[in-house]
């Protein structure tokens, strides 16, 4: 095996006698042999490798799972929410800012929580406002007594 090449966890690379390290000797899809260097005990890279097959499936199950680290809870098991005023909406906006905080510090993350704050702070002002209508109708019944009957 050649020095000036790292060792990796899929296995040693092949070395041919001269000291030089084997490549794949499978041909890709798209006709051109492969430029990967052979596996040790193998003719083939870790890709190709008919013998790897299990190995190759397990490690993509792995990757698939592992999703760089991130924890993606349960789907359909959240508490369901009424969303009948302004603020239910502000209740569940906070709810979802926080999970989102739990994620993995990203760009995307970061526009997210972004965009879900500006959302909040317009769901904050609309429960104000919310609030507000019934001080104004009992206001202007007491400017107007007899609105009730107007349409």
């Amino acid at each position: 095996m050649s020095d000036n090449l790292p060792a990796n966890d899929i296995g040693d690379i092949v070395a041919n006698p001269a000291g030089t390290p084997s490549k794949c000797q499978a041909i890709t899809q798209a006709g051109t042999p492969c430029q990967a260097y052979a596996t040790a005990g193998s003719a083939y890279c870790f890709q190709h490798d008919p013998a790897q097959a299990a190995q190759r499936d397990a490690a993509r199950s792995k990757g698939g799972h592992a999703r760089h680290g991130r924890h993606i809870g349960p789907v359909g098991q959240a508490e369901p929410v009424t969303l009948d005023t302004p603020a239910h909406v502000t209740i569940l906006l906070q709810r979802t800012i926080n999970d989102t905080l739990q994620l993995e510090n990203s760009l995307q993350r970061s526009r997210t929580i972004g965009y879900l704050a500006d959302l909040l702070l317009k769901a904050i002002e609309m429960t104000r406002r919310y609030c507000l209508i019934p001080r104004y109708e009992a206001a202007m019944r007491g400017l107007m007594p007899d609105i009730d009957g107007v349409e």
